[in-house]
């Protein structure tokens, strides 16, 4: 190689390095700009509801142990957004569990502290828009399970002994 051509290569690299570099510091400053789904998870709102349990505002007290701690992180404005709305949704799965709402006077007070929570996350200004839709999610979850609570009221259920039937012997038993 002559020492000419090494130059030019020399001079070809050193410029094609120098623009990786500018094309590499842009991308740096454009990802910082940029909002990163990331970003969700670190945010926090201090979104409080008070737990009035003398009122009877929950329609299932805490039974266990591991309630209780759910209802605690749900409550903590110190724990990250995502994670608060990953208990209030756990409670509500617990809440909205089958058998749990017969009986229910009022059906108002079906999940009512992790509903009035979900409630203040979806209406406060400063939730991004990813976490805003998995409370409205579990939002409508509530207020389908109040609604048929209302809608099924009135209506009696009544249970009706309905006999086995009787088989027929099959043709594989006559042939036994």
């Amino acid at each position: 190689m002559t020492p000419e051509t090494r130059a030019a290569w020399t001079k070809a690299w050193s410029q094609a390095r120098a623009e990786k570099d500018e094309r590499r510091k842009q991308n740096r400053e454009a990802w910082a700009r940029r909002r990163d789904w990331s970003d969700d998870n670190k945010v926090t709102v201090d979104a409080v509801v008070e737990d009035d349990a003398a009122a009877g505002t929950d329609a299932a007290p805490a039974t266990s142990s591991s309630l209780t701690k759910l209802r605690a992180i749900m409550r903590s404005t110190a724990t990250p957004l995502y994670r608060r709305i990953d208990a209030a949704e756990t409670i509500i799965a617990y809440e909205l569990s089958p058998g749990s709402l017969v009986g229910v006077d009022n059906p108002d007070l079906i999940a009512a502290s992790s509903y009035k929570f979900l409630k203040k996350i979806a209406d406060a200004a400063d939730t991004p828009e990813p976490q805003r839709f998995r409370c409205l999610k579990a939002i409508i979850a509530v207020e389908a399970s109040r609604k048929q609570a209302v809608q099924s009221d009135g209506i009696k259920l009544e249970f009706v002994y309905l006999p086995p039937k009787v088989l027929k012997p099959s043709t594989t038993d006559r042939l036994r």
